[in-house]
């Protein structure tokens, strides 16, 4: 693919965004916002991640009729209007036309009538899917003026989303289906790529086509997990070769859908465009980016997490990976994991969660880092999460420096981000997911072309904080600052440069997220970590820990690692075998208060209150000493051990040693019952997180 005016090599990297339609449209309704003042917000996120690319995949059921005639309504004007907004910002736009995924608004689609095996093979389905193609390139965009056929700004058409067909369905009959879609959108004069999916090994169907170039996806990590994964994926991610199959020959290749799914690292994103480089892609959107406020809350799609605001540290990641997909070359190769941990001016690490893009003007980074940039003074653009040596940062939220004349930089501050519940578990917008606070952080910036010496000037809307800097050093609250070197001339400020968009502060009260763990090695010490969300810092963090067998808490005071993040090592000798329970508290804004169930700040005083374990496995009486399996390459043994209670046992598995992953020890106990309501009812959640200790 080459733009047709500069004959230059089209890459172009974004995401898919679903404002228009389906499951975001549904759930912005039902939160009563406005879809078009959510659209130009995200859309303006967009543009500052840096992102020239977006695709949907269009719910052809919500604007047309049963046979297939385009419906004029809200729908399609909201994506007229994305379409507009993404133009103005030099965002393209890819479009799917066809979807055929069912939808929670009303439809009288031709897509209700036909399933997807029919689709693609059964005549009586095709007369609707090229009406409407030919109706919807047709259709003119009111803010534009012009078609989507003849629009710059709509970069190219696939013609239907993951298409699916009968058994024993032949490439010949694929390759005629694709064929009939296209003439479909060709009869109109529309001259745009076009270009089907050809997953499930029909590349050489595409490639026998009319279609100028396939589609591929790629989930290396998997999809909805349920939970956070916490592995290291670089070495999955080392090269996509099925991108260069000879089967597809010399066609065009899109990647329209792809994620590091259920990964809440900032991490992998750089390497997967590299990946898709080497295969030769030059569009690749992933999926999905969550609307502004469905953010919060991560519902939709529970499986991906995007969001400038609400998930910063992935933000800035992809905002490199954009980087990284525009300026790598295609089809070049970068080895194996950890050697392709560099490549071009990029970075990944998973040791230290991060991704960089250094070069002599533009350093960025999604985690804290100790990289310097080879030439500060020649430096024009940072985009970053946490501190380096350029600039000293603890709050959570992205920020972003542009250099805008000599001695003149706006700087961008969004609001701290702290994820307050696991990212990736079910979904609702009653459960919030992260929470953005408005605090007041120091910063340092040590740029040559500020000098030391430079003044501060809010620039954004309603911004009235004015900060002092000396040496360097401030104090700063999210929005838009003009930092200008002492002698330096003034620059004019227009409305895209006051521009910031970023969710107001709740002033919610305290959260903790603690992620327990199920089980522990009686006798070594515990670790325990959490998340403690407070407007203000809080006045004191303690951990109350109580041992098997034992009535009183034993108290423990957490350290604040960094912002939001508190630690404490509970001793071994307070870890017998059993089971353990503890709890947190928070002193902040003047009351106590105790994670995860609120007793005001005493766990002592609601002991009694405690509801009793629950069985999730019940084995039978009078089993014998289960067999042990033990790998080696020390010794193993299984015996009879005190339980929780004087009238409890429990199994006790000892190993001296382990040799190198995969080796293990084991039982297995033929299982009598389980209670399956443990896992549909809330009611039995316990108040404190349960630890048994083996």
């Amino acid at each position: 693919l080459r733009w047709h005016d500069t004959g230059e090599e089209v890459a172009l990297f974004g995401v898919n965004y679903y404002t228009p339609c389906s499951i975001n449209y549904a759930d912005l309704k039902r939160l009563g916002v406005k879809h078009e003042t959510v659209i130009d917000q995200d859309v303006a996120h967009f543009a500052r991640m840096g992102l020239d690319a977006i695709r949907l995949h269009v719910w052809d059921r919500e604007i047309s009729d049963r046979d297939g005639n385009l419906v004029e309504n809200e729908h399609l004007r909201l994506l007229d209007h994305l379409i507009a907004r993404c133009k103005e910002r030099g965002i393209y736009t890819m479009l799917t036309p066809i979807a055929w995924w069912g939808t929670q608004n009303p439809s009288q689609g031709f897509s209700n009538h036909f399933t997807m095996h029919q689709m693609t093979t059964d005549l009586a389905a095709r007369k609707p899917q090229q009406t409407y193609l030919a109706q919807f390139v047709r259709h003119v965009n009111p803010h534009t003026k012009l078609a989507y056929k003849d629009d710059p700004a709509v970069v190219a058409f696939e013609l239907i989303n993951e298409p699916l067909y009968p058994p024993k369905t032949t490439d010949a009959q694929i390759t005629d289906y694709i064929n009939a879609l296209t003439d479909a959108i060709r009869s109109t004069g529309c001259r745009k790529p076009i270009f089907y999916n050809g997953w499930h090994n029909r590349l050489a169907a595409v490639r026998d086509s009319k279609a100028d170039g396939s589609t591929f996806g790629w989930y290396p990590t998997g999809l909805v997990a349920g939970r956070s994964l916490r592995s290291n994926f670089l070495p999955r991610v080392e090269d996509y070769p099925t991108m260069r199959s000879p089967d597809l020959g010399r066609k065009g290749k899109i990647v329209y859908e792809f994620d590091a799914a259920d990964v809440p690292g900032s991490y992998l994103y750089p390497a997967m465009a590299r990946a898709f480089r080497s295969g030769g892609a030059q569009i690749a959107t992933q999926f999905q980016y969550d609307p502004l406020p469905l953010a919060p809350f991560n519902v939709g799609w529970q499986t991906h997490y995007l969001n400038l605001v609400y998930a910063p540290n992935k933000a800035v990641s992809f905002t490199i990976a954009a980087e990284a997909f525009r300026r790598l070359p295609r089809l070049q190769t970068y080895g194996k994991h950890p050697q392709s941990d560099r490549f071009g001016p990029f970075r990944v690490s998973f040791e230290d969660d991060l991704s960089e893009m250094v070069t002599e003007e533009v350093f960025m980074h999604s985690n804290d880092t100790t990289t310097s940039p080879p030439a500060l003074a020649k430096l024009k653009r940072i985009a970053a999460c946490g501190s380096s040596p350029v600039v000293r940062y603890e709050g959570t939220g992205a920020y972003f420096l542009d250099k805008l004349a000599s001695g003149v930089w706006r700087l961008e501050v969004y609001p701290d981000a702290v994820w307050v519940n696991e990212p990736y578990g079910a979904v609702s917008l009653e459960r919030e997911v992260s929470r953005v606070l408005w605090r007041e952080w120091p910063m340092e910036v040590r740029l040559p072309d500020l000098g030391a010496d430079f003044t501060v000037e809010p620039i954004n809307e309603g911004n009235a904080f004015k900060p002092q800097s000396a040496g360097g050093k401030l104090s700063i609250r999210p929005g838009v600052y003009l930092l200008r070197r002492s002698e330096a001339q003034a620059v004019s400020v227009d409305a895209r440069l006051r521009e910031f968009i970023a969710p107001p502060d709740k002033n919610l009260p305290p959260v903790v997220w603690h992620d327990p763990r199920p089980e522990w090695v009686e006798g070594k010490p515990l670790p325990v970590l959490a998340a403690v969300v407070t407007a203000q810092e809080p006045e004191k963090v303690t951990l109350h820990f109580r041992a098997a067998q034992e009535k009183a808490f034993r108290s423990l005071p957490m350290t604040r690692r960094k912002a939001y993040q508190y630690e404490a090592q509970a001793p071994g000798e307070w870890l017998p075998a059993g089971q353990a329970t503890y709890c947190l508290a928070v002193q902040a804004d003047g009351r106590a208060r105790t994670f995860p169930f609120d007793f005001g700040g005493d766990p002592i005083a609601a002991v009694s209150g405690l509801p009793q374990p629950r069985t999730i496995l019940a084995v039978p009486q009078r089993l014998p000493l289960p067999e042990m399996r033990y790998s080696g390459p020390g010794k193993a043994a299984v015996e009879i051990a005190p339980g929780s209670e004087a009238t409890r046992f429990a199994l006790r598995l000892t190993a001296s040693a382990f040799g190198e992953p995969p080796s293990c020890a084991g039982l297995r106990l033929p299982a009598e019952k389980g209670d399956a309501a443990l896992f549909r009812e809330k009611s039995c959640v316990p108040f404190f997180p349960f630890l048994v200790l083996r």
